[in-house]
């Protein structure tokens, strides 16, 4: 999947999918400035107000999974899990169901604490910049202005991969993380993932990564 965004990306144009009134390159740069800035950004998490006709029941007893909206294709979603204490339903975040805490993880539904990503900031004109920055810092710049869709899979018995889109609504454009994280990872304050990020490509870029989900 990796030689393929990288093939997708590197026929890229300057239009269309850039900040307004900016071209790749600079809106590319101008995204590797913002990540690295050391200026404390306000913590943002999504509204959590659940809807019962949301709900939808797993195998699992008092575990919910709160239905979404998908994008471009059917396996990136903007789902999350809850589970039942009493009345009430609270994000899921257990051991016991890596998949579905990762999942609430990369969607803000539960803090990324002190939680570090490894990227390789992939900007136009093959050019590669390496950081490692809070895994926070990544909702916070984003999360107020854009769509966040995730996608996790197993890889297997230690580890996950995982797909984050930042989705523009209005400019059509997206941000692109694919993500390695250690399952131990997950469940550490500190745990680091690492991953390979796209910024302001098209949209469209989606349904030919997933050819196979659409």
């Amino acid at each position: 999947m990796y030689l393929v965004l990288c093939a997708l990306f590197a026929f890229c144009t300057t239009d269309g999918y850039a900040q307004k009134g900016s071209d790749k390159a600079e809106a590319d740069w101008q995204v590797c400035r913002d990540l690295l800035s050391g200026n404390e950004l306000p913590q943002w998490r999504p509204n959590f107000n659940i809807k019962k006709n949301e709900l939808r029941e797993t195998d699992e007893k008092n575990i919910f999974r709160v239905e979404g909206n998908a994008f471009q294709v059917k396996s990136l979603r903007s789902d999350y899990y809850v589970r039942k204490i009493g009345e009430e339903y609270r994000p899921l975040f257990d051991r016991r169901y890596p998949v579905e805490s990762l999942a609430n993880l990369l969607l803000a539904r539960v803090s990324g604490g002190k939680r570090l990503v490894e990227l390789r900031h992939h900007q136009y004109g093959n050019h590669i910049a390496n950081m490692t920055i809070p895994l926070n810092r990544l909702h916070n710049l984003f999360g107020p202005d854009m769509e966040i869709y995730c996608r996790v899979t197993v890889e297997n018995n230690t580890e996950l991969s995982a797909w984050l889109v930042f989705y523009q609504s209005k400019e059509k454009y997206i941000h692109l993380l694919e993500l390695n994280a250690p399952v131990k990872s997950i469940f550490l304050s500190e745990g680091t993932f690492s991953g390979d990020f796209y910024s302001n490509i098209p949209q469209g870029n989606i349904k030919n990564l997933f050819q196979n989900d659409n």
